[in-house]
């Protein structure tokens, strides 16, 4: 396991370590700019293709690197203003989750630690990665 790192805040984290499939989602921006919860910020709505999106049964929050949420999403929906109110319009190109936190198990196992170094690419464009163990 790599070292233990300071966060941006200073504390020393560990990496999370991968079991599952899952989507890591950065909500820098939807969470600190808009005001929105953790669980609002990670659910939607991003350009991913839902077919893709339907083999992760985990979706993973984090917020300058450290894992913040962790969800099971239960459907993945169109971008609408139905599900997903603070939108302006829909927005046929995107999706998002509806879901649940995960289990204290899951998220005694994630939450708080880092994200390993290789899926936090500086200055990336998309804020969605798909990971799977052994990667």
């Amino acid at each position: 396991m790599p070292p233990h790192r300071p966060d941006h805040r200073g504390v020393f984290c560990r990496p999370f370590e991968i079991v599952e499939p899952l989507i890591l989602i950065a909500i820098n921006r939807s969470y600190e700019d808009e005001g929105k919860d953790v669980y609002d910020a990670v659910r939607g709505c991003w350009r991913i293709r839902k077919e893709r999106a339907e083999k992760n049964d985990l979706v993973l929050a984090h917020r300058r690197g450290l894992v913040v949420g962790a969800f099971r999403p239960a459907a993945w929906l169109p971008a609408s203003r139905q599900d997903f109110p603070w939108l302006s319009e829909d927005i046929p190109t995107r999706i998002g989750f509806v879901g649940r936190e995960a289990d204290p198990s899951i998220l005694a196992r994630y939450n708080g630690k880092r994200v390993p170094d290789r899926f936090r690419t500086k200055g990336a464009a998309n804020p969605v990665r798909f990971v799977q163990p052994g990667q």
